[in-house]
């Protein structure tokens, strides 16, 4: 599996609750909201229509309280992927959280898929960022 995208951000927020709000499919759709069409959920798997193009099925795989997701595609899906999410308890200083995005490809089909996956992560991560209540990139300049 080839990292695709991968990004680490420090929350000032407990882990408990990043963690509470990430083990829940269904609370996706909030964080992917404006990029999303179609959304439905059926308690293992969701899926959506992606930035108007991209069908895609997602499922979660590992969920390790307080430490580790996995979500991954489902089914047929134009690109196969795995969002490995970790957690780091910084005790009062808040989370540390970490994004990485795999897929198994060749190197070629990598570097044109990479954008896209980048485009997803910072959408997720901003979609995340919002229901914690925190500010913008945008709104903090």
């Amino acid at each position: 599996m080839r990292n695709l995208a991968e990004e680490t951000i420090l929350l000032p927020i407990s882990i408990k609750k990043v963690y509470s709000l990430l083990s829940n499919l269904k609370n996706y759709k909030k964080l992917l909201k404006k990029h999303t069409k179609e959304w439905k959920f059926d308690g293992d798997v969701c899926s959506f229509i992606y930035d108007g193009s991209t069908f895609t099925q997602l499922k979660m795989y590992e969920n390790k309280l307080n430490e580790k997701i996995v979500v991954g595609t489902f089914g047929n899906n134009s690109v196969d992927f795995d969002m490995e999410l970790l957690f780091f308890d910084l005790g009062k200083e808040g989370t540390n959280f970490k994004m990485i995005i795999k897929a198994d490809m060749n190197p070629i089909m990598a570097s044109m898929a990479s954008s896209a996956m980048e485009e997803l992560q910072k959408h997720f991560i901003q979609g995340l960022k919002k229901e914690l209540g925190l500010p913008s990139e945008e709104e903090k300049k």
